[in-house]
């Protein structure tokens, strides 16, 4: 239920933007524990950034699009992998 949730305002969201909005630079802020647990490190410094800056909203997307991929072919391949009669079937 809350994906769908998720991708409802996703969409109403996407659909309100006009094709300039695709142009513009975007700047993501994350929390600092957000932030350290991403780059696995701590932010000590009082003037570290947490934050990430894409060159547009468009950048963003495809970012987003190529990421959730990635995590889709790893899913397919461990599923294969665990459904496999051999792991063989894989070069292994």
């Amino acid at each position: 239920m809350f994906i769908c949730t998720i991708f409802a305002q996703s969409a109403q969201i996407l659909k309100g933007l006009a094709p300039d909005d695709l142009d513009r630079p975007v700047e993501i802020h994350f929390s600092q524990l957000d932030w350290n647990r991403m780059k696995q490190r701590d932010v000590t410094e009082e003037g570290d950034a947490t934050f990430k800056t894409y060159p547009s909203i468009s950048a963003l997307l495809l970012h987003v699009a190529q990421h959730y991929g990635y995590h889709t072919g790893q899913i397919v391949f461990i599923t294969k992998v665990m459904h496999s009669q051999s792991a063989s079937d894989y070069g292994f």
